[in-house]
C-alpha cells in the first residue's frame, strides 16, 4: 500500500501523482520501475489506478499497444 509516508519520502504529492509516476515510467520504456511501482499499490489502490487511467483516456493518449491492465498484470 502506498501510504502518505511514502508519497512523502518520493516527494510526490498525491496518489495521483504517484499514478502519473507509474505512467510516465511506462512511456520512458522504464517497464520495471513501472512494474514495481504498481505492486507497491493496495488491491484498492490498483483498481483507482485503472479508473484513473481511464477517466484520463491514458491507454489511448500514451499510444501503447496493450491496455495498462494487461501490461501490469502481466508482471
Amino acid at each position: 500500500m502506498v501510504t502518505q509516508d511514502m508519497l512523502d519520502e518520493l516527494e510526490i504529492g498525491s496518489v495521483e501523482e504517484f499514478y502519473d509516476y507509474i505512467v510516465d515510467s511506462r512511456t520512458n520504456g522504464q517497464h520495471r520501475q513501472s512494474h514495481e511501482l504498481f505492486a507497491m499499490l493496495s488491491r484498492d489502490q490498483k483498481e483507482r489506478f485503472y479508473v484513473y487511467v481511464e477517466a484520463n483516456d491514458l491507454d489511448r493518449q500514451e499510444g501503447q499497444e496493450q491496455p495498462f491492465r494487461q501490461y501490469l498484470e502481466r508482471g
